[in-house]
């Protein structure tokens, strides 16, 4: 595997960094760098995996940001691993060593506790003896189907969205990762349009009998977004990094799946087949769009909340801070 340098950041001082992979993603790209920036992000490391929708350009572009490319797609094996995770291993490793450090897919808004800057959560970590966290992927959706057409304007986090509020995850000292307690949006509109996991054990189906089917699990809802890298550290995955976070405390990641890119993502994934299993979470996605428009097209369950501003995960139980 080889990882080439496309263009390089013009501003060589930083003080913190997104480490991130992406292929074409220029709809959320623009707020991507604006709500990173505003976090104080001031170094972006961006692996392209052969975009060609304009991603690569404007990546290019931003003074902040300097641009790889790789001999491999992210559905190659390399020495054992799939592509995407070694590649985030080398950039880590290369680049990042002795360094905070931020791991956001392109499609992932990471928000802080109210009244809280980066510095006050790394601050926080660091007096906890933590250098990690874990985070919850809160999937982002808009009431209708009629907020996916792509007619709608620029991607913004403004843009009216909606997600599931109340208690997700908990984690303590010494689990190997958080437990989950409520599965998502993803998970109820799955239970909600009978689109369910094949050859279900006893205990599931019971689930599914009394009305529990939004608690099975369609997709993993946590993963490490903030890491102080060092050396010997293992990306073991999307969502998994060793060693695992010591804090209790969780943030909250708004996981844009449901936007009007959504169909676009669908008709790549489905006609590669190189997501995980196959692509198996978007086939399942189709599915459900295919069955909410039979419906009349509506996202919202007793759960949802309209996502105001970055404290709103937290007020609403989602996001753990205290």
């Amino acid at each position: 595997m080889r990882i080439d340098i496309l263009s390089e950041a013009k501003r060589q001082g930083h003080a913190l960094t997104v480490c991130s992979i992406v292929h074409d993603e220029l709809y959320v790209l623009p707020e991507f760098f604006r709500h990173y920036r505003a976090l104080g992000v001031d170094r972006f490391l961006v692996l392209d995996d052969a975009s060609t929708d304009g991603s690569r350009e404007f990546l290019a572009a931003q003074p902040d940001c300097t641009v790889f490319t790789s001999d491999v797609r992210y559905f190659d094996i390399v020495n054992g691993r799939r592509a995407l995770h070694a590649w985030r291993q080398e950039l880590l490793d290369r680049y990042c060593v002795g360094q905070w450090a931020l791991f956001p897919d392109a499609d992932e808004f990471l928000v802080l506790p109210p009244g809280r800057g980066i510095r006050d959560v790394i601050a926080t970590l660091e007096r906890e003896g933590s250098r990690s966290i874990w985070g919850l992927m809160l999937d982002m959706y808009p009431e209708t189907l009629a907020g996916m057409r792509p007619d709608g304007g620029p991607f913004r986090l403004d843009g009216g969205w909606c997600y599931d509020g109340g208690l997700h995850l908990i984690y303590r000292k010494g689990w190997n990762k958080p437990m989950t307690i409520y599965r998502g949006s993803r998970a109820r509109l799955m239970a909600e349009n009978g689109i369910l996991e094949r050859d279900l054990g006893w205990f599931k189906r019971q689930a599914i009998a009394l009305g529990f089917g939004g608690y099975l699990k369609h997709n993993m809802i946590f993963k490490v977004p903030l890491m102080f890298w060092q050396e010997g550290d293992v990306v073991e995955g999307s969502h998994q990094i060793a060693p695992r976070p010591t804090t209790s405390r969780i943030l909250a990641i708004l996981h844009f799946k449901f936007t009007p890119d959504t169909a676009r993502k669908i008709d790549y994934a489905l006609s590669t087949g190189g997501y995980y299993e196959g692509s198996r979470q978007y086939v399942a996605l189709a599915t459900l769009m295919e069955r909410l428009a039979a419906k009349g097209g509506s996202f919202m369950g007793r759960r949802s909340k309209r996502f105001t501003d970055s404290g709103d995960p937290y007020r609403t139980g989602a996001g753990r801070w205290s």
